[in-house]
């Protein structure tokens, strides 16, 4: 996570890194992001990382205002979210069941990976924190397979614009808060779809979201 603001921010410096933050306008901003070889979700996820530094410069007094505060989202449309097929799962546990030459077969990986692929998150509450106590992998099984839930207008969706993030970013980061040990595979069948799920773990989701989601039926 901090390696990707890191990045983020190094990449703006590459062109603004010799001006005072005060200095840089919001046209500055608009014109460089405009500029990004990117999809407009990686766009937006770089908009927010800039909006929380010049947040940070204009607490400290470097800046007069935060100028991305004035900077539009660029518009976007999420790409249909897709799962892993019948197939696809086979290999992921054969994967599980295969060790290097002279190496014993891992039965708890094994086994954690057919629990997490045929059951739901809440199902496997006693399993996840068997997991995170031991250090052990946990994969939720279709992490974005609600389709109602992720939603542009679904229950998600308030939670997503008071995070500057989608509905799908929002569930994606609300399993990586649950647990460290916890790696949600969602599958995808575009680069924009998989920017969109690696930028969730740019979303950091506030105390009384994660409280709401914990108790919310459709998250059951």
């Amino acid at each position: 996570y901090i390696k990707d603001i890191r990045a983020r921010v190094n990449c703006f410096a590459r062109v603004f890194g010799s001006r005072f933050a005060s200095e840089i306008t919001t046209k500055d901003v608009q014109e460089w992001l405009a500029g990004l070889m990117v999809g407009n979700l990686t766009r937006n996820n770089y908009r927010r990382v800039l909006s929380a530094f010049f947040s940070w410069c204009w607490r400290l007094g470097y800046c007069p205002e935060n100028p991305i505060l004035k900077v539009s989202k660029a518009k976007s449309q999420p790409s249909p979210i897709e799962v892993y097929t019948a197939k696809e799962m086979r290999k992921l546990l054969r994967a599980a069941a295969t060790c290097e030459p002279g190496q014993q077969v891992r039965s708890d990986l094994l086994a954690n990976v057919v629990l997490c692929g045929f059951a739901g998150l809440r199902q496997s509450e006693a399993l996840l924190n068997h997991c995170t106590r031991e250090g052990i992998g946990f994969i939720p099984w279709f992490p974005l397979g609600n389709r109602a839930l992720v939603a542009n207008d679904g229950p998600l969706a308030h939670i997503a614009a008071s995070h500057d993030c989608t509905p799908s970013q929002v569930a994606l980061a609300w399993l990586l808060q649950r647990s460290p040990v916890m790696l949600p595979i969602p599958g995808t069948g575009s680069i924009e779809h998989l920017r969109e799920n690696c930028d969730a773990a740019l979303v950091t989701l506030e105390p009384a979201a994660m409280k709401e989601l914990e108790t919310a039926p459709e998250m059951t």
